[in-house]
């Protein structure tokens, strides 16, 4: 296979049909936290780790035979914004989600 080279342009976001939402925040001794809230609110489960260990968790949680609890599994897309937003708290003294 050749080599190619992509040229990426912005692209409009693509919602998926999770019907869940985050709330990333710094913990103590440099490790993040992530509460998977439900429509109302109301907080599902939590994680705590790495940003790394932490994103891993929580798509496994969101994905497959995993996703018992989310009837509709998150998008690639979906994903990748929270990969994105835990490197962020990870690594910024003064993080607040995007």
């Amino acid at each position: 296979m050749d080599w190619k080279l992509n040229q990426s342009v912005e692209t409009e976001y693509i919602p998926d049909q999770l019907a869940a939402y985050t709330i990333i925040s710094k913990a103590n001794k440099g490790l993040v936290r992530l509460d998977l809230m439900d429509v109302a609110g109301s907080p599902v489960e939590s994680f705590i780790g790495t940003a790394n260990a932490v994103r891993k968790d929580v798509v496994r949680a969101l994905t497959g035979a995993n996703s018992l609890m989310y009837p509709n599994e998150i998008s690639t897309e979906h994903a990748s914004y929270i990969g994105y937003e835990l490197a962020k708290a990870e690594s910024e003294a003064d993080y607040v989600q995007g």
